[in-house]
């Protein structure tokens, strides 16, 4: 009997392995008295119930196959694993690093230069405690992320810290601070001295000055959203371009005008050289205007306005107290009224208390509301009365009636002293 290309198939359970191992171990011995395999050959065996699949491969001979080679490639189910070994012992220890080579004097601190190599500086230095020294007397250095720091001549005593901050520097130009975020300094060549402190702040030109939120210009400017190049302090003031003027305070404090000078709240402005205005809603346009209180107006050159809704607007006019209006040249008004008062005659000063009660002094008179006038002859104008007065106590009242001048005393007793 031979075997030549052929695969035996012997399907069994777990408890037919043994009879199947001897059955298959008669034929391969039976086979390999008989014959001789002129190729290869197997035999599978396959146990049902686990899934199990043996294969006896044949080669050269069947008489080199016998029971123990089919036992041997039985394979069942893998079992559990193991338990983990014992660690092992701990390697070698690696190599030492290279030691770290000394640079620099005492205090100075070192640093990795261009060529990764150690340095030390003069320039950059710690005692130990306190004091960090940066730079010398006519150096430049800067501090912080995407810094920019730009000059145009060695020694031009220029300091950047802070985030996105630029100091630009041209020809001799020196001296300056920046710090903050996104702030910045600049300077043309032969000027000098600019500070730029807080966000988004700018400084332009020599002596100038931006600290705090979005400040800038050529002047001293310190604030909120200040700009000019005067000086200007607080939320939103404006010092136009007049390195003289000044403003000061809160929301829309304007001094535009050469010498100007605007302090208060919301809306103060003078535009007028030499001007000034104090208060809220307080305006001053005149040469030499003044405007002090809450919501007036100097107009005109050399007016002046104190007080509370109060108007000068005529030339060198002058209006105090409430509710005041001067409208003439020259004019002034003092007083204060539930509605408006106004002065409209040149050269002269008016007192008032309302419209009905007040007086007014002109160069050659004071005239009273009602018409009685205490003129500068030394005589006096008294205005008929529609009745004669009442009866007085503890003196008499002289009064003029039908153009006669008349007393009436303490009893009631009216004498005529003239005619008509």
């Amino acid at each position: 009997m031979s075997v030549s290309g052929t695969d035996v198939i012997v399907n069994i359970t777990e408890l037919e392995v043994k009879p199947v191992i001897n059955f298959v171990d008669a034929i391969v011995k039976t086979n390999a008295v008989d014959c001789v395999v002129t190729s290869n050959a197997s035999v599978q065996v396959n146990l049902l119930s686990n899934s199990i699949a043996v294969t006896i491969s044949i080669q050269q001979t069947l008489a080199q196959i016998n029971s123990a080679n089919i036992i041997s490639s039985i394979v069942g189910i893998a079992g559990p694993q193991g338990q983990q070994g014992a660690t092992g012992a701990t390697g070698a220890a690696g190599a030492n690093g290279n030691d770290a080579t000394a640079a620099g004097s005492a205090n100075q601190v070192q640093y990795n230069n261009g060529s990764n190599g150690f340095a030390a500086s003069t320039n950059f230095a710690f005692d130990g405690a306190r004091q960090v020294t940066l730079g010398d007397s006519s150096s430049i250095a800067t501090i912080g992320k995407n810094n920019v720091l730009t000059n145009g001549a060695t020694g031009s005593l220029a300091m950047v810290v802070g985030h996105g901050c630029t100091a630009n520097l041209t020809g001799t130009a020196t001296k300056v601070f920046v710090a903050g975020n996104n702030s910045s300094a600049t300077l043309a060549t032969g000027q000098a001295k600019a500070v730029s402190i807080g966000q988004d702040c700018t400084s332009s030109g020599s002596n100038s000055v931006a600290i705090g939120y979005i400040c800038n210009g050529t002047g001293k400017n310190i604030g909120a959203n200040c700009n000019g190049s005067g000086t200007s302090i607080g939320n939103g003031c404006n010092s136009g371009t007049y390195v003289s003027a000044v403003a000061i305070g809160a929301t829309a404090v304007t001094a535009t005008g050469n010498y100007s000078v605007s302090i208060g709240g919301n809306n103060c402005s003078s535009s007028g050289f030499f001007s000034m205005a104090i208060g809220e809603l307080m305006s001053s346009t005149g040469l030499g205007s003044c405007a002090v209180g809450i919501a007036g107006n100097a107009t005109a050159d050399g007016a002046t306005a104190i007080g509370s809704s109060v108007n000068a607007t005529g030339l060198n006019s002058l209006a105090i107290g409430l509710n005041t209006t001067a409208s003439a040249a020259n004019a002034g008004i003092i007083g204060f009224g539930t509605s408006a008062i106004t002065n409209s005659t040149s050269d002269s000063l008016m007192c008032a208390y309302s419209t009905v009660n007040s007086f007014l002094m002109t160069a050659t008179k004071i005239t009273y509301s009602f018409g009685h006038e205490l003129r500068s002859d030394g005589s006096v104008f008294l205005k008929n009365v529609a009745a004669a007065p009442a009866t007085p106590t503890g003196g008499g009242v002289m009064y003029v009636e039908a153009g006669a001048l008349k007393y009436k005393g303490s009893s009631g007793t009216i004498t005529t002293i003239a005619g008509a």
